[in-house]
């Protein structure tokens, strides 16, 4: 197992799929992409990554019923929505389904670092592997 912890992120836009994949390269992670709710499940499934960057807006999969399939599967998923056009409803409905953090599209590089480091930490505590084995 790699110590690298590994992100999947998953929008439509490729200008947000490429700025996320060089902020979070820049801070260690591994990276998987993908444009589509229904193959971020099928990878999810197969890779179990570390975080999650999901789009609320997906051309094939809603992102929020994305985020359910997630849980549903894993319920120590570590989600962090995205949405360029959101609403205070659709961020509070994403946090109670168990999304970690919701950010507003673009995020800044600050935003993208703190929301994939405190995933990351949350997402380990839950699963009972701390910080002696995350530095391993």
């Amino acid at each position: 197992m790699s110590s690298r912890p590994l992100a999947l992120l998953v929008d439509d836009e490729a200008g947000i799929l490429e700025t996320l994949a060089g902020v979070l390269g820049d801070q260690g992670f591994r990276i998987l992409s993908t444009t589509s709710g229904e193959e971020a499940v099928d990878l999810y499934r197969r890779e179990l990554p570390d975080v999650v960057f999901l789009d609320v807006w997906l051309p094939d999969r809603d992102g929020i019923e994305t985020l359910a399939l997630l849980r549903e599967f894993d319920p120590a998923a570590a989600v962090v929505m995205l949405s360029g056009h959101g609403t205070t409803s659709t961020a509070v409905r994403a946090i109670r389904m168990g999304a970690h953090d919701y950010l507003e599209k673009p995020p800044s590089y600050e935003q993208v670092v703190g929301a994939a480091r405190a995933a990351v930490a949350a997402r380990r505590a839950a699963l009972g592997r701390g910080d002696a084995e995350a530095a391993a």
